[in-house]
């Protein structure tokens, strides 16, 4: 099993100057949070400088998640779904320029008032047909994450059918095992989606909030989700998505036991 983790684990940090500081962790697969002030993925410095940080470390980028802030292309309004298309197509052109292969999209953000949530679809679907033909030929994945609850993509059925009306033989979806631990099973929902996943965020939760725990604080039964995995042959990387608590040389002495734990048991 190949493992990698999420910045998310120093994102109040600047990631070019933070980066050395995960030098003790015994993971070198990364996907970066393109959220500016940690990673600016439209400064071509910026995007420099990390690729000679990533040399000299050992480190190397695989993915990168989609800018959230005021970002979501499910929006109604026009010019800001277009925003938002365009904020994560520069993401993408960053992670190009890194090596990177997957591009982490959430599919809609929160739904508000009386909108409809058919309509909402339509816009996702219009803007994930925008991102897969900007990233065709360029070898990067568009991947789709389920989503918090209720948000656009939390379902796993939901999924499915927008993967299955783009069409697309360059998109997947991404399995976040805290978002679907929220209101369903995360091994139930792997068997659903077992010929379609491509990428994976792990991360624990008691069931209530999406804790970002480490696989084995929470809830989630990881021995029949190992299993699974195993079953439909998941080749790709076992993405940490998890939050520092306490200081940062003790969590990541915890991620490597825990790392180490499970190559032991699985």
């Amino acid at each position: 099993m190949r493992w990698g983790i999420s910045t998310l684990l120093i994102n109040e940090m600047d990631l070019s100057l933070s980066l050395r500081t995960l030098d003790d962790l015994a993971i070198n697969h990364l996907e970066i949070r393109a959220k500016q002030g940690h990673f600016n993925y439209d400064d071509e410095d910026c995007i420099n400088s990390l690729k000679s940080i990533l040399e000299e470390t050992g480190k190397s980028v695989y993915s990168i998640h989609m800018p959230t802030k005021k970002i979501d292309i499910s929006y109604l309004n026009e010019v800001d779904r277009v925003r938002s298309v365009n904020e994560i197509k520069k993401a993408a052109l960053a992670l190009l320029s890194l090596g990177g292969k997957m591009v982490v999209v959430h599919p809609g953000g929160r739904i508000t008032g009386d909108h409809r949530r058919e309509d909402l679809l339509a816009q996702s679907a219009k803007s994930l047909q925008e991102l897969d033909c900007f990233l065709a030929g360029s070898g990067l994945k568009l991947v789709l994450e389920n989503t918090l609850p209720p948000r656009i993509g939390s379902r796993i059925e939901e999924l499915l059918t927008i993967l299955k009306c783009l069409n697309s033989k360059n998109a997947g979806i991404c399995l976040d095992t805290g978002h679907i631990n929220i209101k369903g099973i995360p091994f139930v929902a792997l068997k659903k989606i077992k010929k379609q996943i491509i990428h994976l965020h792990v991360a624990d939760n008691l069931g209530e909030d999406d804790d970002h725990l480490l696989p084995g604080q929470g809830k989630i039964d990881w021995e029949n989700f190992i299993k699974i995995l195993k079953e439909i042959d998941y080749r790709g990387i076992f993405m940490l998505e998890v939050k520092r608590r306490g200081g940062l040389s003790e969590m990541i002495r915890t991620i490597n036991e825990t790392k180490n734990n499970f190559c032991l048991s699985s």
